[in-house]
């Protein structure tokens, strides 16, 4: 029989979903409408960047699990960087300095690309944690949990704000939430 892996580390490993998920909506959901309704960007011109980004994501992805596979030894310092990396593009895709639409293209592409070195890199970690089934559903279960609380708290926390404030000052305050999320949840990572 396998012993069991300690809660405490499968909770350090699993919080990490919880901001990954998080970023995840607001650049999928709310950043097009944002781009739309703030300054005026034709939703099929974003749609059809939106569609070369996930073309081009086809192409990234594999590339990444590869690469992540390959230096596995540096997979810490690697998602440390693509955490920072994907905080400083979602804040500064909700605060755009040149023309609305290539802005958006440039953040999204740096954001998405972020965001996949970090997914695939903490799926990699749990797959490669245990080879006992029951530990691995258990890793894969607390994963998941805390991602549905980050996709919960990401579908409430933009239109609650927007309800109450400008939509730039209600973005500038999910990219702060989105960095608060990730650092609690990289404290953890990091010493597991």
């Amino acid at each position: 029989m396998t012993e069991r892996l300690p809660k405490k580390d499968i909770f350090a490993y699993g919080g990490l979903a919880l901001p990954v998920a998080f970023a995840g909506l607001p650049l999928y959901i709310h950043a097009p409408d944002y781009f739309t309704t703030e300054f005026g960007v034709s939703l099929s011109a974003i749609g059809l960047l939106l569609l070369a980004l996930r073309l081009f994501d086809a192409v990234q992805d594999p590339l990444i699990g590869t690469l992540s596979d390959k230096f596995a030894a540096h997979r810490l310092k690697i998602m440390l960087g693509a955490a920072v990396v994907l905080i400083a593009a979602f804040a500064a895709l909700f605060q755009p300095l040149g023309p609305p639409l290539l802005w958006f293209g440039m953040m999204m592409l740096i954001a998405t690309s972020a965001y996949s070195v970090l997914s695939i890199s903490l799926n990699a970690d749990g797959a490669v944690w245990s080879r006992d089934e029951n530990e691995k559903t258990r890793i894969v279960s607390i994963r998941e949990a805390f991602g549905l609380i980050g996709l919960m708290l990401a579908v409430t926390a933009p239109g609650v704000l927007t309800q109450s404030m400008p939509a730039p000052s209600a973005f500038m305050w999910v990219s702060i939430m989105l960095a608060v999320f990730m650092i609690l949840a990289m404290i953890p990572f990091s010493r597991w």
